[in-house]
């Protein structure tokens, strides 16, 4: 464990598993005027029971759901899948909100969850 702000972290892997006949299109993913997400929740929790997860970790945080759409969105783009507006600016704003800044030559795709892309 880590010690970080004075609050004891875990750190753990999760094996996200996408069912073959879900798109990332499927999740029908939207952001209201205030920057929050609207999701096809039917979508979330056919993932969460593919992947061994329990539905209300994801919905607990937005933290949860932010970092199941962002590491979906990840392979979705790796795989040559199309940009999702909603997906970029909500990512974007989380970047940004971090301090990272996407370039021309740095695409999401080549971004880790937890870090500024180096995937060293």
């Amino acid at each position: 464990m880590d010690e970080l702000g004075g609050k004891s972290q875990s750190t753990f892997a999760i094996k996200l598993v996408i069912p073959d006949d879900l798109k990332f299109s499927d999740l029908r993913l939207t952001r209201d005027a205030a920057g929050g997400v609207r999701v096809d929740w039917v979508v979330i929790a056919r993932i969460c029971e593919a992947s061994g997860l329990p539905l209300e970790w994801i919905a607990e945080t937005s933290e949860n759901l932010g970092a199941l759409i962002f590491l979906w969105y990840r392979q979705h783009r790796k795989g040559g899948g199309a940009p999702n507006p909603a997906a970029e600016a909500s990512i974007a704003a989380a970047l940004a909100a971090t301090g990272v800044e996407l370039t021309d030559d740095r695409d999401i795709a080549d971004l880790s969850l937890g870090n500024d892309g180096d995937e060293s």
